[in-house]
């Protein structure tokens, strides 16, 4: 890994060198998830059952998700928090 200082903050590249001397470059200008690409809510959902699904229960993931969805409609977390 070599860190690349011109690279913006959500950009990457990478190389592949076979045996053969064979390469393969990518170059990814915005990861997936960055401001220019952001996750679709599927994609977010999948992300968040991944990271907890050791921790909580499947039915606890899925309630959790749809409490997660509507807390931008609430004047105050406190109070949806405690619903």
């Amino acid at each position: 890994m070599i860190a690349d200082t011109t690279f913006g903050r959500d950009e990457a590249a990478a190389e592949i060198v076979l045996r053969d001397r064979a390469a393969s470059r990518v170059h990814i200008r915005h990861a997936r998830g960055s401001t220019a690409r952001p996750m679709t809510d599927s994609e977010l959902d999948a992300k968040f059952r991944g990271q907890v699904c050791t921790e909580l229960p499947d039915a606890d993931v899925e309630r959790l998700i749809g409490r997660l969805r509507t807390v931008v409609e609430c004047a105050d977390v406190a109070t949806w928090l405690l619903r």
